[in-house]
């Protein structure tokens, strides 16, 4: 089971790393999720000492700006097709 876990949040660090902009001490969970069909990093910023647990996804070039110490709970979702800014020291 630890093993299983390991994977998973190894699996949610390389999709956040691939699909978007994270700043200095991000932690991405193994309940995270990123979806970014169109792949450009710049859709999603992640702001400095966050925490992401939830899901994010910038759909149909969507974009996602998120401010400093920012967290995201597990079973929790941001989404948008055109844009969102949340600022800094948001819990959601």
């Amino acid at each position: 089971m630890i093993i299983i876990n390991y994977l998973k949040k190894l699996r949610a660090k390389h999709q956040f790393n691939k699909l978007s902009t994270l700043k200095s001490n991000v932690q991405i969970k193994s309940t995270a999720v990123c979806i970014n069909p169109n792949r450009d990093k710049s859709n999603i910023k992640i702001g400095n000492n966050s925490l992401i647990m939830g899901k994010i996804c910038a759909l149909c070039g969507g974009t996602i700006e998120i401010g400093d110490n920012f967290y995201i709970g597990q079973n929790s979702m941001i989404g948008a097709s055109n844009s969102i800014k949340i600022g800094n020291c948001v819990i959601i």
